[in-house]
């Protein structure tokens, strides 16, 4: 299967995750809220950001396999890439370990999480924050998520997490029903977190039978780069994924759910585009190894220009229907505002363009590279989410997170870009203007006229206001998809693009 038919599997792949998460969101949150409660539900959000830093203790063990996976791959080391699973195996078990210590730590801290919690929520989060380290038990399987990514195995990855989701989202139902509580969420997540790391791991011992011969012996992990990547995952941790904890610790657990249920839609566009990135990475950093430089910058402009048109294909029907969607789904009263989804939309344009620029850095082990930006960044995109939040409310933090990426990311990382592999910058910059000047344009018409006609106030059935609203989306995607196949997509791109997908 050639790489593109790969990258296409994969973000088909994708794209069917997205619709299962949104069916399952839609299923799952309403039944939540009405056993749990909205302080509960917001509760659990803002504790699982916390409980998400665990997962830096891994001391970037998962960066430097990528890398070395995709050194062993380009160049048909098969020993070598067994024995940097097993030494990815070694390290998950003690790091496990390690997850567990520290986590105990958090449950002690479990007062301090949450502004205004009650002593009974504060008790039942810390039993739910030790549940959480269940979740422990997956570590030895560290190697294999990164070993599927460098095989450009995404489509397995794809699968893995849409099974894991679901076998999750029973499990959290359930609980709830049951009257488990806090608890009982925590210990969904933990035993259902395990279903994609089997799949993964059952994936990488078939195609490497190598891994579980005594021939491959464990290798030394490069320490210098996990340490390098420790630092990068934590800074990318605080400003980019602690956006909840912000708002319980400022304005409580309630506002968590508002905030986090209106960005629902919109920040699943931004992991659905970001696969396009995640799903091309390990061909692009192939290139490299192989001293490709021309091919690898015009594959580089290409994927550059495919990932602001999906941008702005799923952001601007996403964004209009925002409003619509929540009152649906979960009355109005849980709707953030406007600010707040405009906000979370020029986040997730500007992020999923830049994390596609920083997966050829960090994949070919320029992490160090990276990391100004992150130092220069992250302080700031803390600062206006902190002071936001406390003075204009829930929009802060995704105010916060838009502002930073505008002003530091994307003018920073085209120059590291031009440095490190000669990468010219007036492609670049025309392959992002050019979806950015259709779409906005599109995104202000087709707000203003979900704005002046409000689909969640139409005087028919609930379920004909969600098939018009769905409607609305496809019809606003396609709308934006066809305009930008004509108005930006050249026609050399337009050609290769079709021959590569119909396999000529």
């Amino acid at each position: 299967m050639s790489r593109t038919r790969r990258a296409t599997w994969t973000f088909a792949l994708s794209l069917g995750g997205t619709v299962s998460g949104v069916a399952l969101a839609l299923i799952t949150t309403p039944i939540l809220l009405q056993h749990l409660g909205d302080e509960r539900v917001g509760a659990y959000r803002a504790a699982a950001e916390w409980v998400g830093y665990l997962a830096l203790l891994d001391f970037g063990i998962a960066g430097s396999l990528q890398v070395a996976f995709a050194r062993a791959i380009g160049t048909g080391n098969r020993i070598g890439l067994a024995g940097a699973v097993r030494a990815g195996v070694r390290a998950g078990f003690f790091l496990g370990l390690l997850s567990a210590v520290f986590g105990l730590g958090l449950a002690l801290l479990a007062p301090q999480l949450l502004r205004d919690a009650s002593a009974e929520l504060t008790a039942e989060l810390r039993i739910g924050l030790l549940v959480a380290l269940l979740g422990a038990v997956w570590g030895p399987l560290i190697a294999f998520r990164p070993l599927a990514d460098a095989g450009q195995r995404g489509h397995i990855v794809q699968i893995g997490l849409t099974l894991q989701a679901w076998v999750t989202a029973g499990l959290l139902i359930g609980l709830a029903a049951s009257g488990f509580g806090l608890p009982g969420q925590f210990f969904a997540v933990a035993a259902g977190g395990g279903v994609g790391s089997l799949l993964l791991a059952r994936d990488g011992l078939r195609r490497f039978p190598e891994i579980l011969s005594r021939s491959a012996p464990a290798v030394a992990l490069p320490t210098a780069f996990s340490g390098a990547m420790f630092a990068y995952n934590l800074l990318g941790r605080i400003g980019l994924h602690s956006d909840s904890i912000i708002v319980g610790m400022t304005l409580g657990p309630t506002s968590v759910v508002a905030f986090a249920l209106t960005q629902r839609l919109l920040l699943l566009a931004d992991s659905q585009v970001m696969a396009l990135g995640s799903s091309s990475w390990a061909a692009l950093a192939e290139l490299h190894h192989q001293g490709k430089t021309e091919l690898f910058n015009r594959r580089l402009t290409q994927l550059t220009r495919l990932t602001g048109v999906l941008g702005f294909t799923m952001i601007v029907p996403l964004a209009a229907a925002t409003r619509p969607f929540v009152t649906l789904w979960v009355g109005d009263s849980r709707f953030g505002g406007d600010w707040l989804v405009a906000s979370t939309a020029a986040y997730v344009w500007v992020h999923t363009i830049t994390a596609l620029w920083g997966w050829p850095l960090m994949t070919t082990g320029r992490v160090r590279l990276v990391l100004p930006i992150y130092i220069v960044g992250i302080p700031l995109n803390i600062a206006i989410s902190i002071t936001g939040a406390i003075h204009i409310g829930p929009v802060g933090p995704a105010l916060g997170s838009a502002i930073s990426m505008a002003l530091i990311w994307l003018p920073w990382l085209p120059l590291l870009l031009r440095r490190e592999f000669q990468t010219p910058l007036r492609p670049l910059i025309r392959a992002v203007a050019g979806p950015a000047m259709v779409g906005i344009p599109s995104a202000a018409a087709v707000y203003g006229f979900a704005i002046y006609v409000p689909l969640h106030e139409l005087s028919i059935s609930v379920w004909a206001r969600w098939v018009i609203l769905l409607a609305f989306i496809g019809f606003g995607s396609v709308a934006y998809l066809v305009l930008a196949w004509i108005t930006i997509l050249p026609a050399g791109d337009q050609a290769e693009l079709r021959g590569r997908l119909l396999g000529r």
